[in-house]
């Protein structure tokens, strides 16, 4: 174990090792630590929550913070990385001075492909620079489409005679079209009218 000349702060250790299903293929493994009150001034970053759920062409928030270490009082600036095709991030405040928090805002447009990213947010002061990442995941927006229901689902009858059940169309996801109606699966001799003949779809 040797301590990084550089800032008399950073010890690091290397070792070999051979991986318990090898034979003859050392490894070298090297670490480092820094104690925190170790060092000049510098900054923490985190961002919560670390994982985010939208539907495309919506926005979603997350909270950024930053920690003084050491007496720091810099200005950190913000920025992001690893956001899909069509979407956008932005500050509110741009940059943090010392230690607080700000907001970063994730917008996407119907366009973004769904699947989940990893965003990585970075701060920066100066050489100083630390990042953390968030995950994003895009839900695709939910296509016009409607349903059906009869009132009631189940009619019986006398030969020769008639029965009837309201068939109900019920929009979704802003569905406005006209639904032509139609029936399969009846007996011999059995026929099925509809009054109209189509519906249009009313919001409920």
């Amino acid at each position: 174990m040797s301590v990084d000349p550089v800032d008399d702060c950073t010890f690091w250790y290397s070792t070999e090792y051979l991986p318990s299903n090898g034979s003859f293929n050392w490894h070298t493994r090297i670490a480092s630590f820094k104690f925190p009150g170790c060092g000049g001034p510098d900054f923490s970053i985190s961002a919560t929550p670390s994982s985010q759920t939208v539907v495309a062409g919506n926005s979603t928030p997350y909270t950024v913070n930053v920690g003084a270490l050491n007496g720091f009082s810099g200005t950190v600036n913000f920025s992001a990385s690893g956001l899909p095709s069509g979407a956008g991030a932005n500050f509110n405040p741009t940059s943090v001075s010392g230690s607080g928090s700000s907001t970063m805002t994730v917008t996407t447009s119907t366009s973004t492909p769904a699947g989940t990213y990893t965003i990585t947010i970075t701060g920066a002061s100066g050489s100083l620079s630390h990042s953390a990442t968030v995950s994003l995941t895009v839900n695709a927006v939910a296509q016009p489409n409607y349903s059906l229901s009869a009132s009631p689902s189940s009619v019986t009858i006398t030969q020769g005679t008639s029965g009837n059940s309201t068939i109900t169309v019920t929009p979704q996801n802003g569905f406005t079209g006209s639904v032509a109606l139609s029936a399969s699966g009846l007996p011999s001799g059995v026929a099925a009218a509809f009054n109209p003949a189509a519906q249009r779809a009313r919001a409920r």
